[in-house]
């Protein structure tokens, strides 16, 4: 129980911990870890008041946890406390969230040292970063880092700041580290993490409780882990069993109480992924409880990668099989399938001479075959048992042994895969068309997405039917979504019978159904848990999901093979409407979310030494570039991001970049082309979102296969962004909605974004359903959004055949972008915003968008593009510009348009030199003009031979604005960047002299709005934001909002009305102007 200290009795200012002497360094106790040094706070001390102790804390062996007052958001614990010598790394058990943060100031006698969690010693780090290594229930440990040992530091104190004041804080024992290393550069990295199903929700699976990182240390398990997964302290005797991610067994311990007091040490093991089953007996052997955890050796360069692993001892194993093969098919369909169980280890330590051996087989997908009973005897250990092999796929085999007395003894599970060799013959149609509706939305319905046996009791099949039939009704083509977990449970070994199960809504309709094969997170079989996606601080970029990296080879071979199979056998099958294709291992490509930046594991690592040694060809002129000193390629590691840099600009970095950006070019390219080359007819979507890279890079991709474009986040700006950059290539798109269980309000944005990008072929839409464990049955919700849908699929054809009215485009350096962000998502700059902001709900008169990827072709559909601040961009961007000019289009740059190379912080002008700029002082300076405010205001310095002629200046005859002729062309220069927001004016005056005057007038507060047209008709494109700028309002939120007042004008005379394309009457125009109210969050769209 918490014991209160003395009271504090002396003034109680900003310190809470106030040392009496020096401490000593044999007052340091051993950590469970070996060389991990911990320091009790509770016995160092004198508290203040209120104060308390807990003795029952265990996550460090002779330490308590302590409880102080906190008051206020940032709390400082004054320490003046001595290191043990050679530390290397300092950290602090904390119970505390996410939010919190905590940092260290040390001193070695020369000089202060700051460090925040997380941070390597004189290493530039993101704000934000976490040092949480080790997460244990509510508690974590925080670290950071020295460069090197050193014998003389003291920790003056530690800072705690809290986002949301708590009134007390809970902290265990300080922490340093001797040996071993900074997370930044082991050579050896590895993570322990729990493994619990079901899961709570479906955002977590394994770590829900812990997960602990090592960094050159060796791997140890915690006593409170041990306690934990077994539900209870170890009673008479532990096993506990390291098998692969075949469930092929490595090695047994049998292990005391006692002897797991101080944790247990598992051996180093080559990179990869391991399990460490956990069991827990009495003294007369009877298992009690049973647990699991994951190993994970993330990096070990000191251990062959493909070092084939030592099989255990059959006879030292807990049971083993004859006839069970654990990473391939142990069997045909309709084989008979026969497995020897061998239970010699059994009996060798228990007493009885009789067991009972019960087995039952069930699917992977829960369903029950058969349960069965076979009596062994000491004389007769050995049993084989007949195996169901009726359908392709997985089997569960589960066995309980049973003394005469019914007790457990032992248990064991294993996952036998069956293969389908025969040769499938899709049923035919005589008037099926499997290319038909190809402009409909599609709804997706995560029929199966995690791990729980559970799930299909809870299934809704009743309901599940109905919403099949109510998609169609509505007009749509229902996409169901199949974990590749389900899909391929044993390599090789398909479950047919599940996507049968969901063609079998086509035959029950006569209508075609999508599918899709996805992998995000848990949904990636188990046996490919293998290759990690890792940040650069050597951890996983999710703690408990498994974000497998693409360029791991296993996983490609796997990929490769899983889509192929899958696509031989339905690639002439009428009831297949198209094939969602996912690229990646999770959400995205290479996943990240700053400050966490990817990928640093070993198989990208090696992948990127393989690009600078076909790049640079000798290490000597990579060396020279980077001025480094590395001694071959395979020595050279992936750089650090530099978060001092407002935008990254060395060149280690910028090949990086390069690196990435190619290679997902060509993996993309690579799935995409053996696609087709199997399935030239089926419609194909691929998403490409975030974790891709720059979306111009992949267009061509895309069209020369023929893909459409999927992207998610929908609803937002660069969801449009990404999707008028695929348009404007010639790439068909779908937009995909962010939201599992979306609103009406997510469904009308996604929509609004998929038609404004033009060619409008679909959109997607997530139904929730078993995804989120929750059945939606048709609540007035999700009614409204069928309404919707069916309006919508009703003119998609007609959709498809849109345009902006006047088009113009909006240029975005993606490249930059990237760079600034270092994550490998397009995040949008700030200009950005600003120009699709002010040209939809000021100008009403949207812009397409292109970017520094995109080709010369993709340019030049539009008379007039605008840069957004592309102050970074490669020669090859700059000229496909000047071409692109020449061809007669009308570029808006500014002074700093080019102004720097990727890979140099040297400003090269490289646009402004081959346009006749010999010069440019640039200024802090604000210049306004009527209707245009220039910022950063820079003078240029012309060649003689030039001559561009001054549009426009101001009252000081300061240049503000250039024209010079290129070709057939024009550039129309900026002296220094567009302040987009306060040059509305100029904007719309441009574009209406360049691209087109907007047909019509439209006034309305917070609205977007834009003319669209076809051959025969012209369209009208509402959307007004909701007052709290939500992307995902109720029908409720949307239908109780105040009404937005529209007004538009600039009709022709004889036109009297409007027709309304979705819902409601028509639109009046008296006097060639209409007046309408619209509900904020609804799509609108009107016709004449």
């Amino acid at each position: 129980m918490p014991s209160k200290l003395p009271a504090f009795t002396g003034m109680l200012l900003s310190v809470l911990l106030s040392v009496l002497s020096p401490v000593k360094a044999d007052q340091w106790s051993q950590s469970y870890i070996p060389g991990e040094f911990v320091y009790d706070l509770s016995k160092h001390a004198i508290l203040p008041d209120n104060a308390t102790v807990d003795g029952s804390w265990t996550l460090e062996p002779h330490c308590s946890s302590i409880s102080i007052p906190a008051d206020s958001s940032s709390t400082t614990v004054n320490l003046n406390l001595p290191l043990p010598a050679r530390t290397m790394g300092v950290g602090l058990w904390i119970k505390a969230d996410q939010r919190t943060s905590v940092s260290f100031q040390l001193t070695d006698g020369k000089q202060t040292i700051q460090l925040k969690e997380g941070q390597l010693q004189d290493q530039n780090m993101a704000p934000r970063q976490s040092g949480m290594t080790t997460v244990f229930k509510d508690w974590s440990l925080r670290r950071a880092h020295l460069l090197s040992g050193n014998d003389q530091l003291i920790l003056q104190s530690i800072t705690i700041k809290q986002q949301h004041p708590s009134k007390k804080l809970s902290l265990g024992c300080i922490l340093t580290t001797v040996n071993g290393a900074d997370p930044y550069h082991a050579k050896r990295v590895w993570k322990l993490k729990d493994f619990v199903t079901p899961k709570p929700n479906s955002l977590n699976w394994t770590a829900i409780n812990y997960h602990e990182y090592g960094f050159g240390t060796d791997t140890v398990i915690r006593p409170d882990v041990l306690k934990q997964i077994l539900y209870a302290a170890p009673t008479q005797h532990v096993r506990i069993r390291l098998t692969d991610s075949f469930q092929r067994a490595i090695q047994t311990w049998w292990q005391k109480p006692g002897s797991l007091d101080r944790g247990m040490t598992l051996p180093n093991l080559p990179k990869g992924c391991y399990f460490l089953d956990v069991d827990r007996f009495n003294g007369s052997g009877h298992l009690l409880g049973s647990g699991k955890l994951v190993y994970q050796v993330l990096r070990d360069d000191t251990i062959q990668a493909d070092l084939p692993l030592t099989q255990m001892d059959n006879a030292n194993d807990p049971v083993w099989m004859d006839g069970y093969v654990a990473d391939g098919p142990s069997g045909q369909v309709g084989e008979d399938v026969r497995l020897t169980v061998h239970s010699e280890p059994i009996f060798k330590r228990i007493a009885s001479n009789q067991l009972s051996l019960h087995w039952s087989v069930t699917d992977t997908t829960g369903l029950y075959f058969e349960h069965h009973v076979a009596q062994l005897s000491r004389d007769n250990p050995t049993v084989i048992l007949k195996v169901p092999s009726g359908r392709s796929g997985g089997y569960d085999l589960n066995m309980r042994w049973e003394d005469v007395n019914g007790h457990k003894v032992d248990n064991h599970q294993i996952r036998y895969g069956i293969a389908d060799p025969r040769l499938f013959q899709a049923p035919t149609r005589n008037d099926a068309n499997i290319r038909t509706e190809q402009h409909h939305p599609i709804m997706m319905d995560m029929f199966s997405t995690h791990n729980d046996p559970s799930q299909y009791a809870r299934l809704p099949q009743a309901s599940l039917t109905t919403r099949i039939v109510q998609t169609y009704e509505s007009g749509l083509i229902p996409r169901l979504g199949l974990a590749w977990r389900d899909f391929e449970p044993v390599p090789g070994c398909y479950q047919w019978f599940l996507v049968e199960r969901y063609l079998g809504y086509a035959q029950m309709s006569g209508k075609p159904v999508g599918i899709g094969l996805g992998y995000s997170g848990d949904s990636i079989p188990q046996w490919l848990w293998f290759e990690e996606l890792m940040s650069q601080d050597q951890q996983t970029i999710h703690a408990g999901y498994h974000y497998v990296t693409p360029m791991g080879e296993r996983f490609t071979k796997a990929l490769m093979r899983a889509n192929e199979a899958f696509l031989n056998r339905y690639k002439n099958d009428w009831r297949l409407a198209g094939f969602h294709y996912y690229a990646g291992p999770s959400e995205g490509f290479l996943t990240d979310t700053p400050p966490d930046v990817s990928d640093y594991s070993p198989d990208a690592r090696a992948k990127f030494q393989a690009y600078l040694a076909d790049k640079y060809q000798q290490i000597e002129k990579l060396n020279q570039a980077w001025q480094t000193q590395y001694k071959s390629f395979n020595t050279i590691q992936i750089p650090q991001p530099d978060w001092d840099q407002a935008c990254e600009t060395s060149l280690p970095w910028t090949d990086f970049h390069f690196f990435k950006v190619n290679f997902v070019s060509q993996r993309l390219d690579q799935l995409q082309s053996r696609a087709r080359a199997i399935d030239p007819n089926h419609i194909m979507m691929m998403y490409g979102k975030e974790g891709f890279g720059p979306t111009g890079a992949l267009a061509s991709v895309y069209r020369k296969n023929n893909f459409r474009y999927s992207n998610g986040g929908g609803e937002t700006i660069m969801a449009y962004v990404q999707s008028s950059i695929m348009q404007s290539a010639g790439v068909d798109v779908q937009c995909e909605g962010h939201y599992v269980q979306p609103n009406l309000g997510s469904v009308t944005r996604t929509a609004a974004n998929a038609i404004l990008a033009g060619g409008y072929t679909g959109h997607n839409q997530m139904w929730g359903l078993v995804w989120a464990k929750k059945a939606h049955e048709m609540v007035p919700e999700y009614q409204a959004i069928t309404r919707f849908n069916a309006a919508i699929a009703k003119i998609s054809s007609e959709l498809n055949q849109l345009q902006l009215a006047t088009p113009w485009a909006g240029y975005h350096a993606a490249h930059q972008d990237i760079l600034a962000g270092r994550s490998f998502r397009m995040r949008g700059s700030h200009a950005l915003m600003t120009l699709q902001g002010v040209a939809t709900q000021a100008m009403h008169q949207p812009c397409a968008w292109v970017d520094d990827t995109s080709e010369l072709a993709a340019l030049s559909r539009y008379p007039l593009i605008v840069d957004t601040h592309s102050k970074v961009l490669t020669k090859q961007s700059i000229d496909v510009i000047l071409d692109y000019v020449k061809q007669g289009g009308t570029f808006v740059a500014s002074a700093y348009t080019g102004r720097y190379q990727p890979g140099s912080d040297a400003a090269t002008d490289t646009l402004m030199r081959q346009l006749g700029v010999v010069q440019i002082n640039t200024t802090e300076q604000r210049i306004t003009a009527t209707g245009l405010t220039i910022s950063e205001f820079a003078q240029l310095t012309w060649d003689k031979q030039a001559a561009p002629k001054v549009l426009l200046a101001n009252t000081q005859n300061q240049p503000l604005i250039y024209e010079l002729p290129l070709g057939k062309g024009r550039l129309l220069i900026t002296a220094g960047l567009l302040d987009i927001s306060r040059s509305t004016d100029w904007l719309q005056d441009t574009v209406g002299q360049v691209a087109g005057v907007n047909p019509l007038q439209i006034t309305a507060n917070k609205t977007l709005a834009a003319v669209m047209q076809s051959a025969q008709h012209r369209y009208l494109l509402l959307i007004a934001e909701m007052p709290d700028r939500s992307l995902n309002a109720t029908q409720q939120q949307i239908t109780s909002a105040p009404r937005v007042d529209v007004t538009i004008s600039g009709f022709a005379p004889q036109l009297k009305s409007l027709t309304n394309l979705l819902d409601g009457e028509d639109l009046s125009i008296s006097n060639q102007q209409a007046n309408v109210q619209i509900m904020p969050g609804m799509l609108y769209l009107f016709r004449w």
